[in-house]
């Protein structure tokens, strides 16, 4: 639905601003309802002064140990020691050197596995500070492992089979809910198919399943029937020989058994470490730091979720994730693997992230992780972040991330002042999936209402970040597969690859934390040959965009896309002939009703076996010597 309220989305210096509307932007926001029980006892207790730190000192039960800490006490399990739940425990800092088992099956260090069982984690706002994962974190560190399984769904989200209009008060999908595992009184949101970041998503309860996989809808409380109320498209285009597009809204199911929640957004006052600089990323990893260039005054604080260095592990399946983040201090995110280097275990499948402020899932410093089945609604700044650049193999397979709200919009779309990266999280480029490092996997994804959909970014950040700067060459990284994709729309770009990209041969490995040798990033080889890898973005799709492409790249091939209905279908400033000498830069390809602006550069720019439908126009090195980019 498009919204009357005209707002510009937030820049980076826009805080007073946020914190101004903030009652505006979350008034619609969710976090599910908790047991009474639960509320009375932990919902901001906000105890700032707990001193007693107590150590058990042999393995018992939940409640054994409940009388033994008591609610305002730093709990310890040392190493060799287990914890078994059998009842609510409520601490005040919970720290497991040792083992925690909450199970209705097997058990781990800290393993919470329910299968069919309500479970809650509830992280609270009380002053208290760890000195590696810090304030209001459920975080492994030093080798520490956090396993938590809630119920598996067969999918976490589907397609509208056919369109939702005006008055209806059910939906038809094209899956069955009962097989993939929904259920009546779980919540759902409906993916905006409008153009160019201009629509609101729609949420609802389950009401009721019917013949030809419906939903009956009840309102967003379960209270009353649901009516949708603006237009949801579904409809398939065939673009080709056993090809088409699924132009249909997600719907997206954000109900999980187990529930990671804790106390309100909480805006706190920043400390004046640094007169007029930027503060070190330690500082702001620390606390909330003040920022003069950005006008960073305050920080908002929400839960998150870490594991931090070699050796820790963090895994999260079929659980919720809400009210998270930390805008404006370092590395608190929703969900955060930080520094860990090789991490197949850390397996962030099928959950369900809402409701955050600043970033939903971010890579750091990590390689071989999955990032599979999640869906992510209403997370202000990128959904999926990868950070510095060395990241390397991580799966990133069949995600869904909606904004939820128009850009232009009272809500300002998903933008978010004052994090560490104005181009992720700003109206500059706030993107669904925003990566430094192109060596990752992007399968199967789809992005809606986005300002971006997919942004690989190497502009501004030509030797790497953080950790790594000045020791990567991102211009030059093998392109990791990036096949199925849809991104629509977007208010920006949908595929977006920013901007000088031109992948070679290098020695980048996961064994050497994905840090090439310098040298080894040129141009030509020691004998005088182009040192080009040809990299192939396939079968994605991009609809109801205002761009799709990229700026200045080479040795990339568009093979089986689909571009429909885009300002421009493909926007491509400069490139070069293909390392091979004779493959073609799009290929077997459907593009429909918008422009095609074409690059300049070294070398003919080939178009094979293509399908131009509808009104199609062409500019031909559509960018020399315009403005300061051509």
């Amino acid at each position: 639905m498009q919204t009357n309220n005209v707002c510009d989305a937030f820049s980076q210096q826009d805080e007073s601003a946020y914190i101004d509307a903030f009652s505006t932007l979350i008034k619609d926001s969710y976090s599910a309802p908790l047991p009474r029980e639960l509320t009375t006892t932990c919902k901001n207790q906000n105890k700032d002064s707990v001193s007693t730190v107590k150590s058990i000192t042999t393995s018992m039960l939940s409640s054994d140990l409940q009388i033994f800490c008591g609610t305002e006490t730093i709990c310890t399990i040392p190493a060799g020691f287990t914890v078994t739940m059998n009842s609510n425990l409520n601490v005040a800092a919970l720290v497991l050197s040792g083992s925690l088992v909450w199970n209705d099956v097997n058990g781990g260090q800290f393993e919470m596995n329910l299968a069919s069982k309500q479970g809650y984690i509830y992280i609270k706002n009380n002053g208290l500070k760890h000195p590696t994962v810090y304030t209001r974190a459920f975080g492994a560190y030093n080798t520490g492992k956090i396993r938590v399984s809630g119920r598996p769904l067969a999918r976490t989200w589907s397609l509208l089979a056919d369109r939702a209009t005006y008055g209806m008060s059910s939906i038809s999908l094209l899956h069955k809910p009962e097989d993939m595992g929904w259920r009546v009184g779980d919540r759902i949101v409906i993916a905006p198919t409008m153009s160019g970041s201009r629509g609101d998503a729609e949420d609802y309860t389950i009401g009721g399943f019917e013949t030809n996989n419906t939903i009956k809808l009840l309102n967003k409380d379960g209270t009353s029937i649901g009516v949708i109320s603006s237009f949801f498209e579904s409809k398939t285009l065939f673009t080709g020989e056993n090809m088409s597009a699924l132009m249909q809204a997600e719907v997206i199911n954000l109900s999980r058994n187990i529930i990671i929640t804790g106390d309100d957004f909480q805006h706190v006052n920043c400390v004046n470490d640094v007169a007029d600089g930027k503060p070190s990323d330690s500082i702001q990893a620390d606390h909330c730091s003040c920022w003069k260039h950005i006008n960073r005054n305050k920080c908002t604080l929400g839960l998150h979720t870490i594991a931090v260095g070699p050796g820790s592990v963090l895994s999260l399946q079929y659980t919720r994730i809400e009210k998270c983040g930390q805008r404006g201090i370092l590395g608190k995110y929703c969900v955060h693997l930080h520094v860990i280097t090789k991490c197949s275990d850390c397996k962030i499948i099928g959950n369900a992230v809402e409701y955050g402020h600043q970033r939903g899932t971010t890579i750091h410093g990590t390689h071989l992780a999955t990032i599979e089945n999640n869906v992510y609604n209403d997370i202000r700044g990128a959904i999926i972040y990868i950070e510095d650049g060395n990241e390397m193999y991580n799966r990133i397979f069949y995600n869904v991330g909606i904004c939820p709200w128009a850009k232009s919009g009272e809500k300002r779309g998903c933008t978010v002042p004052g994090t560490d990266n104005d181009q992720s999280d700003t109206t500059l480029n706030q993107a669904g999936l925003w990566g430094l490092s192109f060596t990752n996997y992007a399968i199967g994804n789809r992005f809606a209402n986005n300002f971006n959909g997919m942004l690989y970014q190497e502009q501004g950040f030509d030797r790497g970040r953080g950790h790594v700067n000045g020791l990567e060459c991102p211009s030059f990284q093998q392109i990791g597969r990036l096949e199925g994709n849809t991104f629509h729309g977007c208010g920006r770009f949908g595929t977006y690859v920013l901007a000088s990209v031109f992948p070679k041969k290098t020695d980048r490995s996961v064994d050497k934390n994905g840090l090439p040798t310098l040298s080894t990033c040129k141009e030509w080889s020691a004998i005088g040959e182009d040192n080009g890898l040809p990299a192939t973005f396939m079968h994605n799709i991009d609809y109801d965009n205002v761009f799709v492409g990229q700026y200045n790249a080479g040795d990339l091939q568009y093979r089986f896309h689909t571009s429909i209905n885009n300002n421009n279908l493909i926007y491509w400033k400069e490139t070069k002939n293909f390392q091979d000498g004779c493959s073609s830069h799009i290929a077997d390809s459907f593009y429909d009703s918008g422009n095609l602006a074409l690059p300049g550069g070294h070398g003919a720019f080939i178009l094979e076996n293509m399908i131009f439908n509808n009104e199609v126009s062409f500019e031909s090195s559509h960018h020399c010597q315009s403005g300061v980019t051509g």
